[in-house]
């Protein structure tokens, strides 16, 4: 009786041990993702673009 207990016990600390890997995972990656967006916004408000915001240079590719 107390053997399948302790399965049971294991079973849920495997479940809870991916749970928070997948967790910490997904926070790595979305605080990533968070402060690429975060650069491309503040430099677009900057105009560090890729062409400066001198269509001339960059032959018509700015809209």
């Amino acid at each position: 009786m107390w053997v399948a207990d302790i399965n049971l016990i294991l079973n849920k600390y495997k479940e809870l041990r991916w749970l928070m890997g997948t967790l910490i995972t997904g926070a790595i990656v979305g605080i990533c993702v968070f402060f690429a967006i975060r650069s491309i916004v503040n430099d677009r408000k900057n105009g560090k673009t890729h062409c400066g915001g001198d269509c001339s240079r960059c032959k018509g590719h700015c809209n």
